[in-house]
């Protein structure tokens, strides 16, 4: 049985906040689902536990199921409106990245299509890329921002 875990997106401007994992990649702040726990209440928790940043307008975007974690995440999105991130309990960072750098980093699996689809739900797509994938409209709006891809 798959173990069930909530994160959170949390966008700041045209930034987007990861944390980094003692494994050394990058990833949504979020965890475990406590017993008696809402997936809404574990991501709040994770997000002030490892960032001590808390969020605006947080919202459930999806169930998200990577392939090779033993987890079924509920992965939440929201602004941050004040304050710097402190890394805290189980992550070794953390802080506001923009979109163009997000390549340059060491991601956990399914990150880009976490962060796509938080960002679509956050920023609502707009209804000529309403047919294309989220990992897709990401790439193209992280294009037009400037990035050009490796």
């Amino acid at each position: 049985m798959r173990r069930k875990a909530a994160s959170v997106a949390l966008f700041r401007g045209g930034s987007i906040l990861l944390v980094l994992r003692p494994e050394g990649l990058w990833s949504l702040p979020g965890g475990r689902i406590e017993p008696g726990e809402t997936a809404f209440e574990a991501a709040r928790r994770e997000l002030d536990e490892e960032t001590g940043l808390c969020a605006a307008g947080l919202q459930r975007v999806f169930l998200f199921r990577p392939r090779s974690a033993p987890y079924d995440i509920a992965v939440h999105s929201g602004w941050s409106a004040f304050g710097a991130p402190r890394a805290g309990d189980d992550a070794c960072a953390a802080r506001f990245f923009a979109f163009p750098h997000l390549c340059d980093l060491k991601r956990t699996e399914g990150l880009e299509e976490a962060i796509g689809m938080a960002f679509l739900h956050a920023f609502r797509r707009p209804a000529h890329l309403a047919g294309c994938s989220p990992a897709t409209y990401l790439r193209r709006r992280v294009h037009t921002a400037g990035f050009r891809g490796k």
